[in-house]
C-alpha cells in the first residue's frame, strides 16, 4: 500500500538529515551552524534549551531540534543531542523521528 511507502521515506528523510548533521558536527562549531551556507533550515523557535528549526522537502515538514550538553563545568564537552521530526505536509500527522548524541566539533575561537 501507499501507506507504508510514506513511512519508508519519511524515514529515508530523517536518516539523510541525520547524517547531514554529522557531516555538519565534524565542520562547523555548533554556534556557526546558522552561518554555513549548507545549512537550508530556518530558526523557528527556542524551547527551553532546544533550538527548533524546519524546513519543508518533498511532502515533508522537517523539525530539527538541537541541544548543546555542554555544563558550566565543562562548556567544551561537545556533545549535541540531535532529534528529528518528520511531519507530512499536508496532515501534519508525525510520521517519524530519529534521535541522535554527536560529538560536536568545538568552536576554535
Amino acid at each position: 500500500s501507499n501507506k507504508s511507502e510514506g513511512v519508508i521515506s519519511a524515514t529515508y528523510v530523517a536518516q539523510k538529515e541525520m547524517e547531514r548533521m554529522y557531516e555538519f558536527s565534524k565542520m562547523v562549531p555548533i554556534t556557526k551552524i546558522e552561518d554555513s551556507n549548507d545549512f537550508d533550515y530556518t530558526k523557528i523557535e527556542t524551547d527551553g534549551e532546544w533550538t527548533v528549526y524546519k524546513k519543508e522537502e518533498e511532502h515533508y515538514d522537517i523539525r530539527l531540534k538541537i541541544k548543546k550538553l555542554a555544563t558550566e563545568e565543562n562548556e567544551n564537552i561537545g556533545l549535541v543531542h540531535v532529534f528529528i521530526e518528520i511531519h507530512d505536509l499536508s496532515t501534519d500527522k508525525l510520521e517519524t523521528e530519529m534521535e541522535n548524541f554527536l560529538d560536536w566539533k568545538e568552536d576554535e575561537s
